[in-house]
């Protein structure tokens, strides 16, 4: 990299603006240039990121066809069952068709810890005292490891009872007209995803379908205590979590992990702008910030 100084006297510095020119402040000589010749990027190689359609083809018609799944996730991830999909090696019996036999969960988390979230970033949508037993996180919205509430509230719960702990994600390949594209993206931050969690000894499935069939069989299936996910406004999701709740016998929380201020805690009503939102929310800055 060149660079051509001036004959000013300059001392060392970081840069004003970054551009073409960088401005430099100097010691005592005001200000000097210097003529900044910016490496160019290298094309960045996108072999890695490429997607054959006609091979990883999502039929949008019949959900069953859905095949591209296992290839797009890598071999990590291998199919067991129509409509199930599930990562790395389950150190117990892998449920076939949906059988009710017991799913056994490593989960490595820490041993007696502050609790982390806020009760009232909580909400029940199915009531009930909590027994011992494998808690599953319901990941729909908030589709990450780290900064996830309901995914911290979820392993608090299971290091409570010294329970096992899940996190299912369900693909719906109807959902709001998506395509090869955007699925592909999201199954991409998927696998990434699977993977972190399960450098921390979480396990991971994907169930593929409609939520109010897959995730009350899943439950049942892995003997699961509680039921956590996470919260999202669209009246789609409203549905699912209602149909959901309705189907299983377990405790079912949602947390809202999206916003800084739950969205229940920020006001109880249909505002009508946001003028008068923003003073409700700063009165809760204090408590979630």
């Amino acid at each position: 990299m060149n660079f051509s100084i001036s004959s000013h006297r300059t001392a060392p510095a970081l840069p004003r603006k970054r551009s073409g020119r960088v401005l430099y402040a100097s010691e005592g000589d005001g200000m000097t240039t210097r003529n900044h010749e910016l490496p160019r990027k290298k094309p960045m190689d996108t072999t890695s990121l490429r997607l054959d359609l006609k091979i990883h083809r999502i039929s949008t018609q019949n959900p069953h066809k859905f095949t591209s799944a296992s290839s797009l996730l890598g071999s990590s991830c291998a199919r067991f069952s129509k409509g199930t999909v599930v990562f790395g090696a389950w150190h117990g019996v892998i449920f076939k068709r949906f059988a009710t036999k017991a799913i056994s969960i490593t989960a490595a988390l820490p041993e007696a810890m502050a609790p982390l979230v806020d009760e009232s970033r909580v909400r029940e949508l199915q009531g009930g005292k909590v027994k011992p037993g494998a808690v599953v996180y319901w990941c729909s919205r908030d589709q990450r490891v780290n900064d996830n509430w309901a995914l911290l509230y979820a392993a608090e719960k299971a290091q409570e009872s010294g329970s096992p702990l899940a996190v299912v994600f369900n693909l719906v390949p109807k959902f709001l007209g998506a395509g090869a594209r955007q699925f592909g993206f999201m199954l991409r931050g998927i696998r990434e995803m699977a993977a972190e969690l399960e450098q921390r000894g979480i396990k991971f499935a994907l169930l593929e379908g409609d939520p109010v069939e897959t995730l009350p069989k899943f439950v049942e299936a892995s003997k699961a205590t509680l039921l956590v996910t996470d919260m999202s406004p669209l009246r789609l999701g409203l549905q699912w979590r209602e149909g959901v709740a309705n189907a299983i016998s377990i405790p079912f929380h949602e947390v809202d992990a999206h916003n800084v201020v739950p969205v229940w805690e920020a006001s109880d009503k249909k505002e009508v702008g946001a003028r008068t939102l923003r003073g409700r929310l700063a009165k809760h800055y204090p408590q979630y910030l």
